[in-house]
């Protein structure tokens, strides 16, 4: 039998949490309007990763109607008192594919012979939230007890880090300023925060530059 606790809607935040980057996940895909990138083999690669995206966030796709079934199970269990922790972790870990499957578009975008910078910066827009929700995820699924044994993966200044807490820590990457105290204890937790740093730059730097160059053009 399950261990259980008391029912709570407080119980479902990280199944909300993840279902909101599940949603802004859908917006990026529904906002893709590939009539504002010019024919070209960068417009094709983009057409393929769009019918993924697709795949994943359309209910009438078996795909997607499998993901709504799987968020509605983790939500209602967890209100339950129920703990979905593998369920969340098979979330995620599929969840992930679509980030990476996000920022490949983006780089694609960010190579792609545009009419418009509007559907660079609106994309933009859309994965900026996705990328430090789900890094915020990431931060805290590894630094759970159970991820690495019991030494915490990051160190805060006070022993109980908060959900605002590893919000601040994906966020501050972006704004390139640590707004919170922390160490980085184990090599989980280093390169995933060189990749949080990487992908910030990738973002923030190369294709604000771009979405700003087309406008200036």
């Amino acid at each position: 039998m399950p261990q259980r606790i008391k029912p709570s809607i407080f119980n479902a935040l990280e199944s909300l949490t993840l279902l909101t980057t599940f949603i802004f996940t859908e917006q990026f895909d529904r906002n893709l309007d590939l009539e504002g990138v010019e024919q070209s083999l960068q417009r094709s690669v983009l057409e393929v990763l769009h019918n993924f995206l697709q795949s994943i966030t359309e209910p009438n796709h078996p795909l997607g109607a499998a993901t709504f079934a799987i968020f509605s199970i983790s939500i209602v269990l967890s209100i339950a008192g129920f703990k979905a922790r593998k369920i969340n972790d098979v979330l995620a870990t599929y969840l992930s594919i679509a980030w990476a499957v996000e920022l490949l578009t983006m780089n694609v975008l960010l190579l792609s012979p545009l009419k418009s910078p509007t559907l660079l910066l609106i994309e933009l827009v859309l994965f900026i939230p996705v990328i430090v929700v789900a890094f915020s995820w990431w931060y805290w699924r590894i630094n759970l007890p159970s991820a690495e044994g019991n030494t915490p993966a990051i160190e805060f200044a006070h022993p109980i880090p908060t959900p605002a807490d590893y919000l601040m820590l994906s966020l501050g990457t972006f704004i390139k300023n640590n707004v919170t105290s922390h160490k980085m204890k184990t090599k989980t937790a280093k390169y995933t925060s060189i990749a949080n740093s990487f992908i910030a730059l990738d973002i923030l730097g190369l294709t604000l530059s771009r979405a700003v160059s087309v406008a200036i053009n």
